[in-house]
């Protein structure tokens, strides 16, 4: 599932500005699947607000946009000030296993429970090892669909270079065993159509 803003898809949105704020596009639209099915509104033309106030396609807590300087209500902004969290998240941990922990539980939890039991995933509750397992299957899955949209050309001569495949390493992440897929047609970043087995 995703959503439109007018003629734009969201998808594109979150690649684009994850890439501008140095993250990895893969896990921004893993959040935001998880999040909203990257919707900002419901069918019925309503934000989507969760029962804890969360609001839009990032489910940005208001309080957390007021301190990242954001309007949750606006698309764009929604998007932009997850992505802006997600990038704070992963500089303060340097895990994306406790970056995505702290964005769905809080950072000041995480740190009470990393001083407590010593680490991810010792001591976190099952539905935030849940949230961040889900999250990393889709960008396991958004990862390989975004590497197979790369075009390939010849090595230039002379020594490699940095191999510029993936920005992250899903290699101890695989997608969730037992899914079952369902295609969808992605647009990623002006309307490359790439298809996608989601879960």
């Amino acid at each position: 599932m995703s959503c439109t803003v007018g003629n734009v898809d969201l998808r594109d949105v979150v690649v684009q500005t994850a890439n501008s704020v140095g993250v990895p596009p893969e896990i921004a639209l893993g959040v935001a699947v998880i999040e909203s099915g990257i919707c900002q509104y419901r069918p019925n033309g309503q934000l989507v607000i969760s029962s804890a106030g969360a609001i839009g396609v990032m489910q940005l807590e208001p309080a957390t946009a007021a301190a990242l300087g954001v309007d949750a209500t606006d698309p764009y902004d929604n998007i932009r000030g997850g992505c802006m969290y997600l990038a704070q998240m992963f500089a303060k941990y340097g895990s994306w296993q406790l970056a995505l922990a702290a964005y769905n539980w809080g950072p000041k939890k995480v740190d009470m429970e990393i001083r407590a039991r010593g680490g991810y995933p010792n001591g976190f509750p099952s539905g935030v090892i849940s949230y961040v397992n889900n999250v990393m299957a889709r960008a396991y899955t958004y990862g390989n669909a975004i590497a197979a949209t790369r075009p390939t050309a010849p090595p230039p001569p002379g020594p490699p270079g940095p191999d510029l495949t993936s920005s992250f390493d899903y290699s101890s992440t695989p997608p969730a065993p037992g899914a079952s897929p369902t295609l969808i047609a992605v647009g990623i970043v002006g309307a490359i159509g790439v298809y996608l087995a989601l879960s």
